[in-house]
């Protein structure tokens, strides 16, 4: 499991409002929302799943490269809560009018489910089939569906057009992170 080592490296909390990424390339990774269409992000999400095990391949994914980042098999897990997350907040979105989610907090999820210390096939295995079944159902929007919405129950208004093209931020970003720290432990 987690050697010690990377258990005791506390993660900072993300306070970035990531939602900025739809309205200008994101700094970090290069994610311009703009450049996307809409109708090519379910088979954008499932060739970046399908290059995700090479990812995983080393003996080190549960090491953090340093005080900034989680392991890689700790980015696979948090993608793999994102994507069940937004295969049902786009659930909500294409539903009925009306619809709500609630908020979601990602370091409250990774301390729960200790993510560095769960089983990589297991992990790989939900994370497939949840990016599957979000890609599936970013692939049945229509045109009609683009101006439907939901609100988070903090009052935040979503809608598909623009949650759509969001959705696909997170596998590019923490796939730069993944690969960033892999540079970085292989000094």
């Amino acid at each position: 499991m987690c050697p010690r080592e990377c258990r005791s490296m506390p993660i900072a909390p993300d306070t970035k409002n990531w939602f900025v990424v739809l309205d200008e390339p994101c700094t970090e990774c290069g994610y311009n929302a703009e450049q996307i269409e809409i109708t090519d992000i379910g088979s954008m999400i499932r060739s970046i799943v399908a290059e995700w095990p090479a990812l995983l391949d080393r003996p080190d994914i549960r090491t953090r490269p340093n005080d900034a980042q989680w392991s890689a098999l700790e980015y696979t897990a948090h993608l793999r809560d994102v994507f069940q997350l937004f295969d049902f907040r786009m659930g909500v979105l294409l539903g009925p009018p009306g619809g709500t989610f609630p908020t979601w907090n990602p370091q409250a999820a990774a301390d729960k489910a200790d993510y560095n210390n769960e089983r990589v096939t297991e992990v790989l295995s939900a994370f497939n089939a949840a990016a599957i079944s979000l890609a599936d159902k970013l692939d049945s929007i229509t045109d009609v569906d683009l101006s439907k919405s939901a609100v988070r129950d903090d009052g935040q208004e979503f809608f598909v057009a623009r949650w759509s093209k969001y959705v696909l931020h997170d596998p590019m970003h923490h796939l730069v992170d993944i690969l960033t720290g892999n540079t970085i432990l292989d000094r």
